[in-house]
């Protein structure tokens, strides 16, 4: 049978009812947070059938955390090229090949150094989101804030002073070379702080001071400093940037599809390189350049509070994110129970594809009620042989935490604003037509899934019809 065309208008597709209906997000641009155990389908169900989904609509950008060796860079470059859309991938490690036709190099500072000429009241907060995406703020650590300011402000110190002297070089391997030399950091505070025009003359008088009178503090916080970029003191990510050709709002502007590919076996240790990346990209849009979506994968392995902070003000510039992970618990480790709720309550769509921790199945089965059941009993009396029938009415759940983590692996659970519960299957990348079958394999799972189409959506060119 052919698959039926639907005019999705640029909405992602959920999944199927169990009846086979197509179920889309309400509107556009509607931000997502998507639990699931490993084996859930997050790239089979999610990442890419959003960017299936997404596919006709050719101003909207696609930033993509492609975390697990560039797996969904792999299948969709091509399905990209085929129909018009510009697409690119950041791989300073060469996952991809060292002669990848579709590779870009971007400042990983861009957020604060492509900033034109008449934003440049943007600066201080562009250079403050970059600090804290070096140096993480932890939840209920305060005690211990003085130890990450320090070593923020020795940062702020050379971030400011390379992008006012060589732009070129204000990277974060730039930054980390210029920290790194005690003397030419040393020379380099002290002419600052004898320029009175030097818009870090004070940051430098204050680490003058520091350094003249509380030496074992300032050689720490140094230290500590180079210890945050020390990923950038060696190897592919020492210069990354430093050749950029292209800009993170260009990009934006454009309406490119941007895989960031993460080599697996660095993916918790490369957070901090890809949230830079990020927060430039929501930088750049978030002061007008152009509409996108982000599919944030093991968003909990990256320092990436300013995009779960900032939630509540994305869809006033067109922007919406898909914030997947393993259960709540993960998010709550990362980012505290209060930012975990801000991002749950301002996530319209909240999508379960596989239940492994115990306390997410409770709490869901809580949450989606109970329903009226009949309980039929028999029973004898003591005078007499025959049987009582009787019939009671009670209360169980729609869904038991027990039913929820023997949950059919085509299955899952979704809550849409306005429309509440609703237990259905997934839509996988194979059932869309027909960008399934312009998918390539996936080097990770060992092939590709046999088209099976159950829906057609539109393309850029139209071929569909």
């Amino acid at each position: 049978m052919t698959a039926p065309f639907l005019d999705n208008e640029g909405r992602r597709l959920l999944g199927f009812t169990l009846d086979n209906a197509p179920i889309l997000e309400p509107s556009p641009g509607m931000s997502s947070i998507i639990y699931a155990a490993a084996g859930g389908g997050k790239t089979t169900c999610v990442s890419s059938t959003t960017i299936q989904s997404l596919l006709a609509s050719t101003t909207l950008s696609l930033v993509i955390n492609d975390v697990k060796q560039g797996e969904i860079a792999h299948q969709i470059a091509e399905m990209c090229a085929r129909y018009g859309r510009k697409f690119g991938v950041i791989d300073p490690f060469h996952v991809m090949g060292a002669d990848y036709p579709f590779r870009i190099e971007l400042n990983a500072f861009g957020s604060a150094v492509d900033l034109g000429e008449d934003e440049t009241d943007d600066f201080p907060f562009a250079v403050e989101k970059i600090l804290f995406s070096l140096i993480d703020e932890p939840a209920d650590d305060a005690k211990n804030k003085y130890w990450r300011d320090g070593p923020r402000e020795i940062c702020e110190f050379g971030v400011k002073t390379l992008h006012r002297h060589s732009p070129r070089l204000c990277t974060p391997g730039g930054l980390c070379a210029f920290l790194s030399n005690p003397r030419t950091l040393a020379s380099a505070m002290e002419l600052e702080a004898d320029d009175p025009e030097s818009p870090v003359r004070d940051i430098a008088l204050q680490l003058l001071d520091m350094r003249e009178h509380n030496a074992e503090h300032y050689v720490q916080h140094v230290r500590a400093a180079l210890t945050a970029l020390k990923l950038f003191s060696f190897g592919k990510l020492r210069d990354d940037g430093m050749r950029a050709d292209i800009t993170h709002r260009e990009l934006v502007e454009d309406g490119w599809i941007v895989c960031l590919v993460n080599p697996i076996r660095y993916a918790d240790r490369l957070g901090p390189y890809f949230a830079q990346h990020l927060l430039s990209f929501m930088g750049a849009q978030l002061s007008g350049a152009g509409r996108a979506v982000y599919v944030l994968d093991e968003f909990c392995n990256a320092p990436l509070r300013e995009l779960v902070e900032r939630i509540t003000v994305f869809r006033a510039f067109d922007a919406s994110a898909l914030y997947i992970t393993q259960s709540r618990q993960d998010v709550v480790r990362k980012y505290g129970e209060k930012e975990t709720a801000v991002l749950e309550d301002n996530c319209a769509i909240k999508q379960w594809l596989k239940f492994s921790n115990f306390e997410d199945a409770e709490r869901v089965s809580k949450a989606m009620g109970e329903t009226l059941h009949v309980a039929r009993t028999l029973g004898t009396g003591s005078e007499r042989l025959d049987l009582n029938d009787s019939m009671a009415v009670g209360r169980e759940p729609l869904m038991s935490p027990h039913e929820l983590m023997a949950m059919p692996a085509e299955n899952q659970v979704l809550h849409v604003a306005g429309v509440g519960f609703l237990y259905c299957k997934k839509v996988r990348q194979n059932q869309i037509a027909p960008t399934c079958f312009k998918l390539a394999p996936n080097p990770l799972e060992g092939g590709r899934l046999e088209p099976d189409p159950k829906v057609v959506l539109p393309t850029p060119d139209g071929s569909e019809r």
